[in-house]
C-alpha cells in the first residue's frame, strides 16, 4: 500500500493533478476559494539557502496548488525542477497538510505535516517533517521537526520596507541569509527578485554560496 502511495509522487502525475485542478480553479474564476494555484519560472530554484539547479542550469519551471478552508485547514501541493549535474533528480516536490489559527490580530499559530522529495534516476527516499509555525507582530517563525533519520530546520522571517528578510537554519548542514522583493505587475502576473547567502557548517559537505534569483508566477 506504501508503495502504492509512493509511486503516485512522481512528476507526471503530479502535474496531471496541476493541470487538472488548475482548470476547475480557472473555470470557477481567477479569484475562487478555497482553491489557488501558480505557475512560474525562474532563473534558479532556492531550497532553504541552497541552489537546487547545478552544471549550468539558469532555469526552473514550477507549480503549486492551495487548498485553504475558512476553519483553517490548509493543503499544498508544489512541484519545481532540479538539476544536481549528475541526472540523479529532475524534480523537487512537497506536500503540506496542516492547520492555523489566528488567535488575536498579532499572534497565529499553527502546525503541519509535510513530506518532501526528489524525483528522477536515483531512487531517493521522502523526507516527513513536523512544521510548528507562526506569527507574532509581523515576525513570522517556523521550526521544522524532521523524522525518522531527517534533520531539524528552522527559519525566521520579517518584512521590512517592503523587502523579505529571511534568516533560515539547518541541523548539521548551515545557515543563511535572504533578501526578496515582490512585485504585482498584474492581479494575476507577479515578479519576484532577491539574494540569498548560504553558508555551511565545517562539518558539512555543503560548500559557501551566494545566489541571485527572479521569477516570473502567474497566479490564479
Amino acid at each position: 500500500m506504501l508503495g502504492k502511495l509512493k509511486a503516485l509522487f512522481t512528476f507526471d502525475h503530479i502535474i496531471k493533478i496541476v493541470i487538472a485542478l488548475s482548470l476547475v480553479c480557472i473555470a470557477q474564476g481567477v479569484n475562487a476559494n478555497p482553491l489557488s494555484g501558480t505557475i512560474g519560472i525562474g532563473t534558479d530554484n532556492i531550497f532553504r539557502g541552497n541552489s537546487l539547479l547545478h552544471d549550468g542550469s539558469n532555469r526552473s519551471l514550477s507549480g503549486a496548488l492551495n487548498w485553504d478552508s475558512d476553519f483553517g485547514l490548509h493543503a499544498n501541493l508544489n512541484v519545481s525542477e532540479v538539476d544536481f549535474g549528475d541526472g540523479s533528480a529532475d524534480h523537487q516536490f512537497m506536500g503540506i497538510l496542516g492547520f492555523a489559527k489566528a488567535l488575536s490580530d498579532d499572534l497565529t499559530l499553527g502546525v503541519a505535516y509535510m513530506e518532501h522529495g526528489f524525483r528522477g534516476s536515483h531512487d531517493w527516499d521522502n523526507i516527513k517533517e513536523i512544521k510548528l509555525h507562526g506569527k507574532f507582530h509581523g515576525v513570522k517563525f517556523a521550526h521544522h521537526l524532521g523524522q525518522d533519520d531527517a534533520k531539524d530546520y528552522s527559519e525566521l522571517g520579517y518584512d521590512l520596507l517592503g523587502f523579505g528578510l529571511t534568516y533560515g537554519i539547518a541541523e548539521d548542514h548551515g545557515h543563511h541569509y535572504a533578501i526578496a522583493k515582490h512585485i504585482a505587475l498584474t492581479d494575476m502576473i507577479h515578479l519576484k527578485a532577491g539574494w540569498v547567502s548560504f553558508f555551511a557548517d565545517d562539518n558539512s559537505l555543503a560548500e559557501d554560496e551566494d545566489s541571485l534569483f527572479v521569477s516570473f508566477n502567474y497566479h490564479f
